[in-house]
C-alpha cells in the first residue's frame, strides 16, 4: 500500500516549518486546508486562494466566525 503524504513548506514567524497537508475542504463558498507541522500535534487550519497569478496560496483566517466555522467543517470531515 502507498503511505505517500503530501507536504509543504510554511512560512510562520517562527521560521520555515514543513507541514503534512491533512485535508482540503470546502465550506461555504471558500476552500481551507488543514496542515499538521511534522512532529506537531496541533492542526492548522488556513484559508486556500488563488493569487492574480494563477497560483495557489494560503492565508490566515482573522475573522472568529469563520476560522470557527472552518474548524467545525474540518471535524465533520474526519467524523
Amino acid at each position: 500500500m502507498d503511505d505517500e503524504r503530501e507536504v509543504i513548506m510554511l512560512n510562520l514567524e517562527s521560521g520555515e516549518t514543513e507541514c503534512e497537508i491533512v485535508g482540503i475542504f470546502d465550506e461555504g463558498e471558500r476552500q481551507y486546508a488543514a496542515l499538521l507541522p511534522m512532529g506537531g500535534t496541533e492542526i492548522i487550519i488556513l484559508r486556500c486562494f488563488e493569487e492574480e497569478t494563477g497560483v495557489a496560496a494560503l492565508e490566515n483566517i482573522d475573522d472568529d466566525e469563520e476560522y470557527a466555522a472552518a474548524v467545525e467543517a474540518f471535524k465533520q470531515l474526519i467524523g
